[in-house]
């Protein structure tokens, strides 16, 4: 069983400053972000999969990105909503640019914005975000193993958030999400889709792929 793990797509048009998005920032996709989504169902269309489950987080970016891929694979309904793929809450970070942030909390911010980037370890001196990294992990290995009790050997779930939550269901292996992050490629693109292989428990077995950028094709 697999999970095919999409982030929504472009929230921001080009030229845009982008800012900290989080479950307080509930933007639209753009019309680029729309086309995203599109040009996923066309690669899923190309390799003949349909995921036989669709789960999304209750912001619109999430929701409309996989409404458009259900809609181009003609697929009828519409996908569950889970409160636990609700980006994380940034609280007074929220809707600043990174140079916003550094301007009005200063060096401190600075080194806590590289060490979320390069470590995704959680700001603690000048910012709470909410929930806490430990509920987040423990949120996301709940859910892999509810959707792995609900799917059959060779099926799919299609699971659709932001970037600060799908990085860590790369700890469903042991050890994955540090080890991805030290090798720069924890963080996931607008857009961008990856696979993980689960077993029975939900335990990721393997991470098929990881960081597909939208319209390319994905390995399964």
């Amino acid at each position: 069983m697999k999970l095919l793990l999409v982030r929504h797509g472009n929230t921001f048009a080009a030229g845009e400053t982008p800012v900290r998005v989080g479950a307080n920032e509930d933007l639209p996709l753009t019309p680029e972000g729309e086309a995203q989504a599109a040009a996923l169902a066309d690669v899923l269309k190309d390799a003949g999969i349909t995921p036989d489950l669709w789960v999304t987080g209750p912001l619109q970016r999430t929701r409309r990105h996989i409404e458009i891929i259900m809609r181009d694979l003609g697929v009828a309904g519409t996908a569950e909503v889970d409160s636990r793929l609700t980006e994380i809450d940034y609280g007074a970070w929220g809707g600043l640019s990174d140079a916003e942030i550094v301007d009005r909390f200063g060096p401190v911010a600075a080194r806590e914005l590289a060490a979320w980037e390069t470590e995704s370890r959680w700001p603690s001196e000048t910012v709470a975000w909410a929930p806490d990294a430990d509920a987040v992990r423990e949120a996301t290995a709940a859910l892999a193993r509810e959707l792995a009790g609900r799917l059959a050997e060779d099926g799919i779930a299609l699971v659709c958030s932001s970037n600060g939550i799908l990085r860590y269901f790369l700890d469903l292996v042991p050890g994955g999400l540090p080890k991805a992050q030290s090798e720069g490629r924890a963080k996931m693109s607008t857009g961008a889709a990856s696979v993980l292989r689960l077993d029975a428990g939900g335990i990721v077995a393997e991470v098929v792929a990881w960081n597909v950028k939208a319209g390319q094709p994905i390995a399964f």
